[in-house]
């Protein structure tokens, strides 16, 4: 409310009543809950941690309330974390049959960097985590990880070019643009790796840390570049790009990271059970 007059007013309590109120739980939780900017007040990074808890827990009281009184389930709001670098649409088809599993559930994304998405996860502001980068630095026994789907890798090319390029693959790519992906995305090393193993150099064209740009060069002709095979239709379809061969012995995975506690969490389980018997992307 931006202020503790405008909230007591809201509540229908004394100021001074609430003040206390809010004195008493900074002292238990041993930190402040705001801070003032300008003329208002607004939620510290212990505050917004314990509002996101206080909304986890009104709703699961909901949701036992109604269900003691046998009214139809309360909506229950699942927190997704989606790496930056993880498809699009590999990420749409998991969660739409997730959400098809149970007319109750309601999502909500947030998209980042694997480092502060694990960190979340770790502090339990994430429910589940989708990333196609697998451990790093941030590996903590205290996240268990799955494996939910599995794809392989293709070079695409516009569909002019793809006739000719089948034709002596890989080797009529020497001397060929390439794009590639930012070195931080699970794709560049192995892009690397198999051009370096085929003995094709090919010229570097282009560096993107954001795939939706790379793409878009690779539609205009001014580059090749490798995703998974699963993205062959979106590919296709937005820009006119084919996919020319895959690489053999190359293959992206995607993982469900979510707090080692909750393994058997109910909601954790029927992700699960829904995405890998569903054969999440391959």
């Amino acid at each position: 409310e931006g202020s503790m007059v405008a909230a007591a007013r809201r509540l229908r309590l004394r100021q001074p009543t609430l003040s206390i109120h809010v004195a008493n739980l900074e002292k238990t939780l041993g930190g402040r809950l705001f801070h003032r900017v300008g003329n208002k007040l607004e939620l510290t990074e212990l505050g917004k941690s314990v509002r996101r808890r206080a909304d986890v827990i009104f709703s699961a009281s909901q949701e036992l309330l109604a269900s003691l009184a046998g009214q139809e389930k309360e909506t229950s709001k699942v927190v997704v974390g989606l790496v930056e670098s993880f498809p699009r649409l590999v990420a749409f088809r998991i969660l739409q049959r997730f959400l098809k599993s149970d007319k109750h559930l309601r999502i909500s994304c947030r998209t980042g960097q694997q480092s502060e998405l694990l960190v979340a996860v770790l502090d339990r502001d994430i429910d589940v985590l989708l990333t196609d980068v697998a451990g790093g630095r941030m590996v903590s026994p205290k996240c268990t990880w799955r494996k939910v789907g599995t794809s392989a890798l293709a070079l695409y090319a516009p569909k002019e070019h793809v006739a000719a390029l089948r034709r002596q693959f890989p080797h009529c790519l020497a001397g060929k643009p390439i794009l590639l992906p930012g070195a931080d995305n699970p794709l560049r090393a192995p892009t690397e790796d198999w051009l370096e193993e085929v003995g094709v150099r090919m010229e570097i064209a282009g560096e993107f840390e954001d795939t939706t740009l790379l793409k878009t060069f690779g539609g205009e002709g001014l580059g090749y570049f490798i995703m998974p095979l699963v993205e062959a239709h979106e590919l296709r379809k937005l820009y006119g790009v084919h996919p020319v061969r895959t690489i053999p012995g190359l293959a992206q995975e995607y993982y469900a990271v979510f707090h080692s506690s909750r393994k058997n969490d109910n909601m954790i389980e029927r992700f699960l059970d829904v995405v890998v018997s569903a054969e999440a992307p391959r």
